[in-house]
């Protein structure tokens, strides 16, 4: 379900443009299982060999995956409902 979120983001966003320059977002998924050991083995290969620049990790993986991530510059998103916040408000919940 969190990768079918992920995707109608993706969908809805569109192109978008950052310091004058048009990006679509490129998606790559990998299942690290939300624990702390698949948060370690996929995201090195997410940054390394795919050259993610932004992910999204939940569960135990993702203060597992943070170390990495600080270190490779990556933003990394830890929350375990999806990346609402870079939509539009909604106007349910907590306004995302």
């Amino acid at each position: 379900m969190a990768k079918q979120r992920i995707e109608l983001a993706a969908e809805k966003i569109g192109e978008f443009t950052a310091a004058g320059e048009r990006y679509r977002w490129k998606l790559v998924f990998e299942d690290s299982q939300w624990t702390s050991a698949g948060g370690v083995a996929t995201v090195p290969k997410l940054i390394y060999q795919d050259g993610v620049k932004f992910m999204n990790q939940g569960g135990d993986a993702g203060p597992a995956a943070q170390p990495i991530c600080e270190e490779a510059r990556v933003l990394l998103e830890m929350a375990g409902v999806g990346i609402e916040h870079l939509g539009p408000p909604s106007g349910e919940g907590d306004g995302y």
